[in-house]
């Protein structure tokens, strides 16, 4: 579509936006006046969400956050809706053992994350609440994660942590439908961390801060998303790091993720060379018909190696994983030391408090 045609749909869609604007705002003063109640559950919160649609690396970052949390003995359990599952209600994932239901049943995220995290929790529900007290009084976990929880307020949370994506931010992006925003930018003024990511060198990072300072007081981290120069394949437990191979390695990759660009862009850094490079829609359940023909193309490729992203491998053919040379390339944050610290330190307090 020509950009004076998009710019001319979005001006239509502006007092749409306004109605929708007008909408949330009204909402959030019911919380804030308590008119809507959130429920306060036995066990110290963490909510990790995002003001905007689209993907902006959410389930890392909460992967970071379970494994710091696991690695201090929490026991920690993460509650997302399941975004696109094949299920209803309340489903338990995992209880700490690895995934016990199927991609389908659970969501892609939340599998992934159970499989990532065998010592992990996972609870899909649409229904916050529900969730988080069958975890505690079941499942007697000591701190629960919401996964994409800024906006389900319906239960009160100890920390807020926000992602922003630097380009939304320099663009003062619109609500829906008219822009990315899922609330006004005041709405960050509930939160206790924001984490803006992926800024240009060519930008400013003062700039973009002095913006988001002006919608909040939270505290202020600065992070990039980065995928490591490795090749991980659980179902061989097999790791292999891109700097030990001898030539440059032959990829064909795939991917059906929010941002390819970055995942593409993740790859070109790692060092490979790039055979085939193709994209899904977000959330993509590779059924097993597309599997197989995705695997035609791979052997005639020419490729030495079968590369996605993790929400993507954990989607294929058991077999299909152990029998070619199929891996994914991981992606972690770069944040400032102090930011986990931060947050284990929070909890710790909450939970001496309570006991």
């Amino acid at each position: 579509m020509p950009l004076d045609d998009f710019s001319k749909i979005r001006k239509l869609l502006l007092p749409l936006s306004w109605l929708y604007s007008a909408a949330m705002s009204v909402r959030n003063s019911f919380y804030e006046h308590r008119i809507f109640r959130a429920e306060k559950v036995n066990a110290p919160v963490i909510s990790v969400g995002n003001i905007n649609v689209g993907g902006t690396g959410k389930t890392p970052l909460v992967e970071s956050i379970a494994n710091s949390l696991i690695s201090s003995g929490f026991k920690t359990c993460v509650i997302s809706r399941g975004y696109r599952r094949e299920s209803t209600g309340m489903v338990i994932v995992s209880r700490g053992y690895g995934p016990e239901v199927s991609v389908a049943k659970a969501g892609d995220e939340p599998f992934m994350l159970a499989t990532l995290i065998p010592e992990l929790q996972v609870i899909v529900n649409i229904d916050r609440v529900e969730a988080a007290q069958y975890a505690i009084q079941e499942l007697d976990v000591d701190v629960l994660l919401l996964d994409d929880g800024f906006q389900h307020r319906s239960i009160a949370r100890d920390l807020d942590i926000v992602i922003v994506p630097a380009d939304d931010v320099l663009r003062k992006e619109s609500v829906l439908p008219a822009g990315r925003l899922r609330e006004p930018w005041k709405g960050l003024r509930r939160a206790n961390h924001i984490i803006i990511t992926d800024i240009s060198k060519d930008v400013d990072t003062d700039t973009i801060i002095d913006r988001v300072k002006h919608w909040s007081d939270a505290e202020i981290h600065i992070a990039q998303k980065t995928s490591l120069a490795e090749f991980h394949a659980p179902a061989k437990d097999e790791i292999l790091s891109i700097e030990q191979f001898s030539t440059t390695p032959k990829v064909f990759a795939v991917t059906g993720i929010g941002n390819p660009d970055q995942f593409r862009q993740g790859l070109e850094n790692a060092g490979v060379e790039l055979i085939e490079f193709k994209t899904y829609p977000d959330h993509f359940a590779y059924p097993l018909e597309a599997q197989i023909l995705l695997i035609e193309e791979f052997k005639n490729s020419g490729a030495d190696f079968f590369i996605m992203t993790a929400k993507d491998y954990v989607k294929w053919n058991q077999n299909y994983l152990e029998d070619y040379p199929i891996f994914y390339l991981p992606v972690t944050y770069h944040l400032d030391s102090s930011f986990l610290q931060k947050i284990l330190t929070h909890i710790k307090e909450l939970t001496h408090e309570s006991s």
